[in-house]
């Protein structure tokens, strides 16, 4: 508590007048000011800072104070010569070394700590500790009197006196004060700072909301380097566990990326579980528990395919498998994984998408790919081809054969129209392959036909069984530089794909961006997020 009045400006006079005799040399300043709070920092070295509070009518009361008092100020060394030539009695000395130790014992306020040792043995205490550093804690009663057994008895002749500078509560004496002494010298430690912070543990700011915290309430990124008070941490767990993210965080396995790290990382939601509200936590337990049942369906489903496998072999090793059979299996494996596009590097469907052609495993709306959910493999929307880089891949896609607008990173007019006749070209090539080199020939025909009637939208109703076709093949071009397209061009193809509402707002992301379609797309995309 500070004492004083109730006033702001005499607790503030107050503080600064017991910061300077712990902190000797040091300036102290006002640097943050609110209603019912102050926070003073010495100017010289910004190391001394402490944090004053009043609620309500109450007295002042010291809210932090940091590890740095006990240290001369980079200003006040001078001062510490002075104090050495000053002298003290042994007795005195022995008096506030006990009163030291007490105060630490009962974990009392800072300020009382200070006051319960004289200015004048507060200077000579600290450097004779800072000086004499003594790793055995049994050794420093030794620095302190000569005969340790009456550091009890220097204390106070009267227990019931000491209760008024230390405690409140007297039935705090009898334990403070132990029989064995090396119990009582625990608490002084070589380095002085020490006891300070045993009182009042540092604080650590959040990387979200800013504000001041003791280690216990904030969590951590896995590489430590952001840290979120529990407000800020529930949410982020709220924002990846409700409305569209849901399905994305249970499919990336529950995991909750760190989108300020570089490299990448995650917050272990369980470790942290506790700085959740009620609310949140139960919401997280559901997606784990959707996540967890979501992968046994999974490995169920294998498990089945997997025996429908080894079924089907047995019956046509035996040759017992109908026709109707053979035909259906064939359909089915076709039906599942040829007829849609996929990444060719780990299967997972590729939907239709907006501006640039060189796509990426997993990237949703534009926002950039995070682990846990696609593989991340560059990919071209063209004829699925994988790069192993994001360059490279801009690079194929203006070259592709398969591209439409040569040189062009952006489809066509029209989109998705144009795309999704190459996809449905090279269905017909993986459908038209795997017939002939799987399905036995007596069975072929009919498999094909059964993809013509159910799966018209390839467009192999059109062929027969057997016709020479070039699907998926297109004869290399020479590469052309691309005509520089003008601003109406560039006006109607933003249209086109979708991604400006109007006519005036591609007008005004083509003039920021100098009429460059590729950087026009990308402001057009920001504004729509």
């Amino acid at each position: 508590m500070c004492s004083g009045s109730n006033s702001r400006d005499q607790a503030v006079l107050n503080l600064k007048s017991l910061l300077s005799k712990v902190h000797v040399g040091g300036k102290f300043r006002i640097e943050n000011s609110k209603i019912g709070y102050a926070y003073v920092v010495c100017k010289v070295c910004r190391n001394a800072k402490c944090g004053i509070e009043q609620k309500g009518r109450e007295p002042w009361r010291i809210k932090s104070v940091t590890t740095a008092l006990g240290f001369s100020c980079l200003g006040g060394q001078s001062v510490i010569k002075e104090e050495e030539q000053k002298t003290t009695s042994s007795t005195t000395l022995a008096q506030d070394a006990s009163a030291i130790a007490l105060a630490a014992l009962n974990s009392i306020d800072v300020h009382q700590l200070l006051q319960a040792v004289s200015p004048d043995v507060q200077q000579l205490l600290r450097h004779q500790l800072l000086q004499n550093p003594s790793p055995d804690l049994h050794q420093v009663p030794q620095t302190i009197s000569s005969d340790v057994h009456q550091l009890p008895q220097a204390v106070s002749p009267d227990l019931h006196q000491v209760p008024q500078a230390i405690s409140s509560d007297v039935h705090q004496v009898p334990q403070a004060i132990s029989p064995d002494v090396h119990q009582l010298a625990q608490p002084i430690s070589a380095d002085v700072h020490q006891p300070l912070q045993a009182v009042s543990p540092p604080k650590i700011e959040c990387s979200l909301c800013r504000d001041l915290f003791e280690e216990v309430a904030l969590a951590r990124c896995g590489n430590g380097t952001h840290r979120f008070c529990g407000t800020c941490f529930c949410k982020l767990v709220a924002d990846a566990i409700r409305g569209p993210s849901k399905g994305v965080f249970i499919a990336s396995g529950c995991m909750l990326p760190c989108t300020w790290c570089t490299p990448s990382s995650s917050c272990d939601v369980q470790k942290y579980a506790p700085l959740l509200s009620k609310e949140c936590f139960s919401e997280w337990m559901e997606a784990v528990t959707a996540m967890k049942v979501e992968a046994e369906s999974v490995k169920w489903a294998e498990r089945l395919k997997k025996k429908d496998e080894e079924v089907f072999e047995a019956l046509v090793k035996a040759g017992a498998a109908s026709e109707e059979l053979q035909v259906k299996h064939h359909y089915d494996h076709i039906a599942e994984t040829l007829i849609q596009p996929s990444c060719p590097a780990c299967g997972m469907y590729i939907p239709e998408f907006d501006a640039c052609c060189a796509l990426q495993c997993g990237r949703r709306d534009g926002t950039k790919w995070k682990p846990g959910y696609g593989c991340g493999a560059h990919i071209c929307a063209w004829c699925l081809c994988v790069q192993a880089s994001e360059d490279l891949m801009h690079t194929h896609v203006t070259l592709c054969d398969h591209n439409p607008v040569r040189g062009s990173m952006y489809p066509p007019t029209g989109h998705p129209l144009a795309w999704n006749h190459v996809m449905h070209e090279f269905a017909r090539k993986r459908v038209k392959e795997y017939i002939l080199n799987t399905v036995p020939a007596g069975l072929q025909k009919q498999v094909y036909s059964k993809v013509q009637t159910s799966n018209q939208e390839i467009g192999l109703g059109l062929q027969d069984w057997g016709t020479v076709v070039s699907d998926g093949f297109r004869p290399s071009r020479d590469v052309r530089v691309p005509r520089q397209p003008f601003m109406e061009d560039n006006v109607t193809t933003l249209l086109a794909m979708g991604i400006v509402v109007n006519r005036a707002q591609a007008l005004s992301v083509l003039e920021a961006a100098e009429n460059d379609l590729e950087t026009a797309v990308t402001f057009a995309m920001a504004a729509r997020r």
